[in-house]
């Protein structure tokens, strides 16, 4: 599984959903806070990272004064229940500075418990949503994100190639899918791009004006092809 394919999979938590294009910053912690589990882009830029992958490659000791807060947050929380509000320090606004966040303790797909921090309120640079869906998900995967109006916000550059330069949900022809996908949290989408007939997966992340629809293309078999090895170095 592609680290595309694995997170959105973890989108798939409506928690995660709602916060995963928000302008405020949100973190997805291992229980032992050892690591990120998953950031957003606001959240990824607090921390330095360039985007959601860079961050998640980080480690933590105990010593780090957000993993510390993690390890309480992560004894005292209950397994279920609403949120908690807590002011965190040491999350990328400078010394001394607190954030207020809501927080969570969940059970993600393999079992294990993390933590969910939520900023209630901007920290961070004010990035447009076209950049925030960038920095999600990087530019290797054959995806393209659209609008909740069916505008293009964000494709990569397979994705761009394949869809020929539709640049909105209607020229594609997938109103009823993006429809449906917008209402349940996701849908299939029978696609025609050229000579290929296929069917792709939408998934609806995000929240308000935030909200965006996230078409996964298949690849080609040109792209699924692996690369064959020269003979002789």
């Amino acid at each position: 599984m592609t680290f595309v394919e694995s997170e959105l999979a973890l989108l798939r938590d409506p928690r995660l959903a709602a916060a995963a294009t928000s302008a405020w910053p949100a973190w997805l912690w291992s229980a032992d806070a050892s690591r990120m589990l998953w950031a957003n882009a606001a959240g990824a830029a607090l921390f330095g990272a360039a985007d959601t992958r860079a961050c998640v490659q980080r480690r933590f000791d105990t010593n780090n004064p957000a993993a510390a807060q993690i390890i309480r947050l992560a004894a005292t929380l209950p397994s279920a229940g609403p949120p908690r509000l807590e002011r965190l320090r040491g999350f990328g606004l400078g010394f001394g500075r607190a954030l207020t966040c809501a927080c969570s303790r969940l059970v993600i797909a393999d079992g294990k418990a993390a933590v969910l921090i939520a900023a209630t309120e901007p920290a961070g640079p004010a990035l447009p949503l076209a950049e925030r869906v960038r920095r999600l998900f990087g530019d290797d995967e054959p995806l393209a994100v659209f609008a909740a109006d069916g505008a293009l916000v964000h494709a990569t550059e397979t994705a761009r190639v394949e869809l020929g330069g539709a640049n909105s949900l209607s020229a594609l022809g997938i109103q009823a899918a993006a429809a449906k996908a917008l209402d349940a949290g996701g849908a299939t989408a029978l696609l025609q791009l050229g000579q290929r007939n296929f069917e792709a997966n939408m998934q609806r992340l995000g929240d308000g004006a935030a909200r965006v629809l996230v078409l996964s293309l298949p690849p080609t078999e040109q792209q699924a092809r692996p690369a064959l090895r020269p003979l002789f170095p």
